[in-house]
């Protein structure tokens, strides 16, 4: 990319760089490939990893993987052949795909003798302010917890036949339903087919408007005690798009006399600070919003 030649311009213009990064990688190889091949093309291209004739280096990043990466190999064979004189045959295509994983050959090259690993409590200086982070497990209601296993085997059932089949499509459709509905079983869920908007599963809603989810009375509970202390509550939810949340967790906490604020996206980011401070001058308990 522009950025990363950019980045290998400074980088060798430097007698010493440090390269700074919160996630060093994203689970495969290739993910350092380019980074590294930017801060230290000397090593990678004294191990063999040098761009193409055409000035490509999408053949080195390839090798890359095989040396330190993973890579799978999916076969899969046709329908016998017709042409054979005295026997039948079969034809095997093979395709090859990255899979996570980075071998320590490659982090004793290239990442161990270049690399420091901190957290930021080991920096000093009171960088971060005490912070301790408590999980809280909340069990389904009964007709919730029932409800919630029908649906799961509706599509679970609908996702194998998919995958029997070879088609993938309904992966995210399950996922993100079976994710999301606990959180949204206010309303009825009607899952189609992403594709020709069939009707794979339905499930009416379990909660009325006016009636808490265990969730929203767990939620509730901890406002309620974080007032009482003089405390303020930032609440995040993730779904504030299609399944949006953040209306009725609103309505939910300003019944309890809680006074909310709702960051949403149209707020610029460079407004948000300023925008925070306001809530806090009107004397807001809770503000509701997307983490990220």
């Amino acid at each position: 990319s522009a950025q990363g030649q950019a980045m290998g311009v400074l980088a060798a213009k430097a007698g010493k760089i440090i390269v700074l990064t919160g996630t060093l990688m994203g689970g495969y190889a290739d993910d350092l490939f380019y980074l590294l091949f930017r801060v230290l093309p000397d090593a990678m291209i004294e191990d063999g990893y040098r761009p193409s004739r055409q000035g490509s280096l999408a053949p080195a990043a390839l090798g890359f993987m095989r040396d330190h990466g993973v890579l799978r190999d999916i076969y899969r064979k046709e329908r016998e052949a017709s042409s054979h004189k005295t026997a039948r045959g079969q034809k095997t295509n093979v395709r090859t795909v990255r899979a996570p994983g980075f071998g320590p050959k490659g982090i004793l090259r290239f990442v161990l003798p270049y690399t420091i690993f901190l957290k930021l409590r080991d920096i000093g200086g009171n960088v971060l302010p005490p912070y301790e982070e408590e999980f809280r497990e909340v069990e389904m209601s009964i007709e919730q917890a029932d409800a919630y296993a029908r649906l799961a085997g509706v599509l679970t059932l609908e996702l194998r036949r998919a995958l029997a089949l070879r088609d993938t499509t309904l992966l995210g459709v399950v996922l993100n339903v079976l994710l999301a509905w606990p959180d949204v079983c206010f309303r009825p869920e009607v899952v189609r087919h992403p594709r020709n908007r069939a009707v794979l599963a339905s499930v009416p809603a379990i909660f009325g408007e006016q009636e808490l989810t265990p969730k929203e009375r767990a939620l509730l509970d901890i406002c309620r005690q974080e007032k009482a202390a003089g405390r303020k509550v930032l609440v995040y939810t993730i779904y504030t798009g299609t399944r949006d949340t953040t209306t009725r967790l609103k309505l939910l906490l300003e019944r309890e006399s809680l006074k909310t604020a709702v960051l949403r996206a149209n707020v610029e980011a460079s407004r948000r600070e300023d925008w925070l401070a306001e809530q806090l001058d009107r004397g807001v308990d809770c503000v509701v919003t997307n983490p990220e």
